[in-house]
């Protein structure tokens, strides 16, 4: 993710007809940025940007809604956080700073996730690609169910 100044080339750039590449720079680590991180951190599940937002105002922070949406897709973008769909299409994000490409497990009940070996489908994923001639192939694989405890909060045995 970049943090970019201005929008657009610049005049010299536009008379010229050359345009710089941008460089991306690291984002500022504000307050409300780690706050976001640390909320985020704290939670197993995965969140929405509202719910994470809705935690930090309980809490006493100060963020608005939008600084929120910000942070989460410059931490996305870095890698620092994880994300994901739910069945609605709404984004939904964890914390996982990990290099990896992850793919989970999740309750749709309460958000509860756990990552799961996706090394087969992301092989299979590969040779399909291939095999069709696709390249920047990115998966977006949803594997959703109910959680043991929200099963047996629903009254249903455990296994």
């Amino acid at each position: 993710m970049t943090d970019i100044a201005r929008d657009g080339p610049s005049r010299a750039e536009r008379l010229s007809g050359t345009r710089h590449r941008r460089v991306a720079t690291a984002p500022v680590a504000t307050a409300q940025r780690r706050a976001i991180l640390a909320a985020l951190a704290e939670s197993p599940a995965f969140l929405t940007a509202q719910a994470l937002h809705d935690r930090l105002v309980a809490s006493g922070h100060q963020v608005a809604l939008t600084t929120v949406y910000r942070a989460l897709r410059i931490y996305a973008d870095l890698g620092d956080i994880n994300r994901t769909r739910a069945a609605d299409g709404t984004v939904l994000f964890r914390y996982g700073p990990d290099s990896d490409h992850r793919h989970y497990l999740r309750c749709r009940d309460c958000g509860y996730s756990v990552p799961v070996d996706s090394d087969p489908v992301e092989a299979w994923v590969a040779r399909l690609a291939a095999r069709h001639e696709f390249t920047d192939v990115d998966p977006a694989i949803e594997v959703l169910g109910i959680c043991w405890s929200c099963r047996s909060q629903d009254g249903d045995p455990a296994p």
